[in-house]
């Protein structure tokens, strides 16, 4: 049982991280303080894309979604925030982070920076309310988690720490001895892979042994009384208030993955191949699905909304049935995508560059086909003219308005004549141009043609596809090669004799052709002055 289900059913629950909507957000990692990887909404049923948005750096571990915008921290220290409608640009600023996500609550956006501290930014606005620096302990790690006040990060050199969520201030720590550990807030309690404390104080209240060695581990999960913990290749259930194994579970591989729970059962990427489907409360079997794929890559922490299963795959989105992990949808993308999240009825998965939004389509989404230019210009005068054709296509469900080409000036002789202004139809290919005049130079060199493209939605919003990203038409090069002015020759034909005297016969015609001409508008003039003399007698 996720957050908002608990909340809905009346069990015991004190943490609350998530902002105060009715839409089902998805503010933190997973999800919640619990680290459920549950949403409670509703989920698309096919793989129809909503829209696509270019980022231009690789996400991170993710996007969070709330208060109506997509929150992405990517590894190249920007955070960025999107709207959730359409994918457009709200805001950007520059965060000296690493890649690990942000956490959305009380208004703000908590981050962990690589030098050393955890900032709290107005969700508006992007300007920092407070920074608590942890010198001397290591950079902070991962998503912060937040709860009940307070914000909770570990960092590198195995200390946990608890301050303030709205001033900062530091409230406690506790030596974990794990560099590599995130944190469930429930029920007044912070677990972490080996240990319970108190939320209020930090003191310890129990602990575990996960024998963790050389595995790998993961979690925590809180959810009805238990705690789930990825160790090694096995799933650990324990009890929430004393520490003590429930049940154990071993798939065919290492699990490097959070589990999610939900309805019931919890769902765990294993690196064997499959995805596996166990019952919450003792742990026995209940399905696995083969999400195995030809390149390698293993499948991603499942996300679990509206009785669907999430997971990312390398470049594939899978959507399976809760109940026996059969294939809903899928949905091959041109790179490789980080795990998925569910809110607000929409997919929201990032990748190397960007960000996808699956769900029903309310504004048009035009990308690149293919395109038409002259590899190599021929230029004799001071400049020569030449077109670009761009093909493209709206797999959007709305009408395009006004898609044109914009012209992004890079380097090279090139100067921006006119361009063509069209609209496309849902689910239709067409071509748009532009003209360019290439300069002269006196010189053979190179021009870079960088070319976005732009259009309106409905709503009458722009959106613009970057030349750089991996939606919008690459970058390319044209040659520009000057001539010298050729000369006007004689055609073979006219030097020969015969072609002479026909030349001179041409000649004479034409001087016939003109002196008849000449004549008769000299006679008709004459006779136009003689009437108007008799008339004027």
């Amino acid at each position: 049982m996720g957050l908002f289900a608990a909340a809905v059913s009346g069990s015991t629950f004190r943490s609350q991280t998530v902002p105060s909507q009715s839409n089902n957000p998805w503010p933190s990692y997973r999800h919640d303080s619990r680290n459920t990887g549950f949403g409670a909404g509703s989920a698309p049923d096919t793989n129809q894309t909503a829209w696509r948005s270019f980022v231009g750096e690789d996400a991170g571990t993710g996007p969070v979604v709330a208060y109506g915008n997509v929150f992405i921290l990517g590894y190249r220290a920007n955070l960025t925030v999107l709207d959730d409608m359409d994918g457009t640009l709200v805001w950007t600023k520059n965060v000296p982070t690493w890649g690990a996500g942000p956490t959305v609550a009380y208004d703000m956006i908590y981050v962990g920076t690589v030098n050393g501290e955890v900032w709290a930014l107005n969700r508006n606005t992007g300007d920092v309310v407070w920074k608590y620096p942890i010198y001397g302990y290591g950079v902070p790690l991962f998503n912060p988690q937040v709860a009940d006040g307070r914000v909770f990060f570990n960092n590198r050199d195995g200390w946990l720490f608890c301050v303030n969520a709205t001033t900062g201030e530091f409230l406690w720590k506790y030596e974990t001895g794990l560099w590599v550990t995130y944190q469930a807030v429930a029920d007044g309690r912070v677990f972490t892979v080996t240990s319970c404390l108190n939320e209020t104080d930090g003191t310890l209240l129990w602990q575990y042994d996960a024998g963790r060695g050389s595995q790998s581990y993961l979690g925590p999960v809180v959810d009805n009384g238990r705690v789930f913990l990825s160790i090694g290749s096995a799933v650990n259930c324990l009890n929430e208030f004393n520490g003590s194994l429930m049940w154990t579970y071993e798939t065919g591989g290492d699990v490097w993955e959070f589990p999610a729970v939900a309805y019931g059962k919890v769902f765990v990427s294993s690196h064997d191949g499959y995805l596996y489907c166990l019952n919450e409360e003792d742990g026995q079997f209940r399905w696995k699905s083969n999400v195995r794929f030809p390149d390698g890559y293993s499948a991603s922490a499942p996300t679990v909304a509206d009785g669907k299963v999430f997971v990312s795959v390398g470049q594939n989105l899978l959507c399976l049935d809760v109940d026996d992990g059969s294939l809903v949808w899928k949905y091959f993308a041109p790179h490789w995508l980080h795990p998925p999240i569910v809110a607000y009825g929409k997919v929201f998965v990032s990748w190397p560059g960007g960000v996808y939004a699956f769900g029903e389509s309310t504004i048009p989404d035009i990308g690149f086909v293919s395109y038409n230019f002259p590899d190599t210009i021929l230029i004799s005068g001071d400049t020569k003219a030449f077109e670009v054709t761009v093909n493209l296509e709206n797999v959007g469900k709305v009408e395009a308005k006004n898609v044109r080409l914009e012209f992004q000036p890079s380097w090279g002789n090139v100067t921006f004549v006119s361009r063509e202004v069209i609209d496309v139809l849902p689910d239709q290919m067409r071509s748009v141009s532009i003209k360019f005049n290439a300069i002269n130079t006196g010189e053979t060199h190179q021009a870079n043609i960088n070319l976005n493209i732009a259009y309106e939605t409905p709503q009458g919003k722009t959106i613009i596809r970057d030349y750089s990203s991996a939606i919008g038409p690459p970058s390319f090069f044209i040659t520009i090669v000057p001539v010298p002015p050729q000369p006007f020759v004689l055609p073979p034909f006219l030097t020969t004799p015969f072609g002479l005297a026909a030349l001179i016969a041409v000649a004479f015609l034409v001087g016939v052709a003109i002196t008849t001409i000449i004549f008769k508008r000299k006679k008709s003039g004459e006779s136009r002055m003689e009437r108007a003399q008799n008339n004027g007698k």
